[in-house]
């Protein structure tokens, strides 16, 4: 017999804040020291960042699951997903442009 969790509520699908925390530190770190060792794993890293923004959106967006989330979790969940996605992208985009500047340098030293 298959239960529904839709008499649990919007939240009971929803990932709880402290998992969008733990997913947002590990991929920013993810993305960090890849893409300072390495250009195109951070590139990865960064697209599937982004990927996973865009679906938090429109699960924060949707004109049903949005007011059961406010009511449920109220609008520090929705800021926080917001903030978590900025966080772990910020993270990334430093590291790739850390590495993007040692290939950078590299490339000119060795023109030398």
């Amino acid at each position: 017999m298959i239960i529904s969790p839709a008499p649990l509520g919007v939240m009971a699908v929803e990932p709880s804040l402290f998992t969008i925390w733990v997913l947002a530190a590990g991929f920013g770190a993810l993305g960090f020291w890849s893409g300072r060792r390495w250009i195109w794993p951070g590139i990865v890293v960064l697209a599937w960042i982004l990927i996973s923004l865009r679906g938090a959106h429109e699960a924060l967006t949707d004109p049903v699951s949005r007011p059961a989330i406010l009511r449920e979790e109220g609008m520090r969940y929705v800021t926080e997903s917001y903030l978590a996605h900025a966080i772990s992208i910020a993270a990334t985009v430093v590291g790739l442009a850390w590495g993007v500047g040692r290939w950078w340098r590299r490339r000119d030293a060795s023109r030398e």
